[in-house]
């Protein structure tokens, strides 16, 4: 945890001199299975409020949710939890940490969360990586799931390395993301592709939730 408060102070000084230049947090990228398996809880819930205060020389945030569905962890439905934000605005002054999620009043969103530890609030996994704002197709009805990774710089694994455990008739055909949800399941199974390849394509929540208890259970096997 250190090195994320040391990155936020960084900020915090870089945009007092360089207010215009835009910049980016560099973190791994995670599979859906490598964030299933290192969240300690994952839960839809809506933002009921949010306050920020300095703490240790940095603004801190805390966000607090009302819990609506549970996949894995502690929380239960309806239970009010806060997890913590590095940034945020005190007075007049604003820290920003590039790739930290953002949080409106009211929102509903599903989030892979991490313990900071004992007596602490979680935050959320791999900054934005771990936030997914839940809406409402206006055309279907379904509830459908989607996250800003803008501020993020994402390191990818080797994908020639990767390439040896992908079929080939797999890697002959591009993925096509407008391509209906069925075809996308269907291929995602058979080629061993991970839900989140495309990175910030709204997907319905169902699916997701579906898959979030898939690999559960394999983990739970393994």
């Amino acid at each position: 945890m250190r090195s994320r408060s040391g990155i936020g102070s960084l900020v915090i000084v870089f945009l007092a001199i360089a207010p215009l230049t835009t910049s980016a947090s560099v973190v791994a990228r995670l599979s859906l299975d490598q964030m299933v398996a290192m969240a300690s809880n994952i839960l839809v819930g809506r933002v009921v409020s949010q306050e920020s205060y300095w703490e240790g020389g940095i603004i801190a945030t805390y966000v607090e949710l009302e819990v609506s569905e549970t996949y894995k962890g502690s929380f239960v439905e309806g239970q009010h939890v806060t997890i913590y934000q590095h940034g945020g605005a005190v007075g007049d002054l604003t820290m920003i940490v590039p790739g930290e999620p953002t949080f409106r009043t009211g929102e509903d969103v599903l989030l892979f969360l991490e313990d900071r530890g004992t007596d602490s609030q979680p935050l959320v996994l791999g900054m934005s990586q771990g936030k997914f704002e839940v809406t409402v197709d206006p055309g279907t009805g379904l509830r459908m799931v989607g996250r800003n990774l803008e501020g993020l710089e994402l390191l990818e694994i080797d994908v020639e390395a990767m390439e040896l455990l992908v079929p080939s008739a797999c890697r002959s055909v591009p993925v096509d993301p407008e391509s209906s949800p069925e075809t996308s399941e269907r291929r995602r199974r058979e080629c061993g592709e991970d839900l989140l390849t495309h990175q910030t394509q709204r997907i319905p929540l169902d699916l997701m939730e579906a898959e979030i208890e898939r690999l559960l259970q394999l983990q739970e096997v393994q």
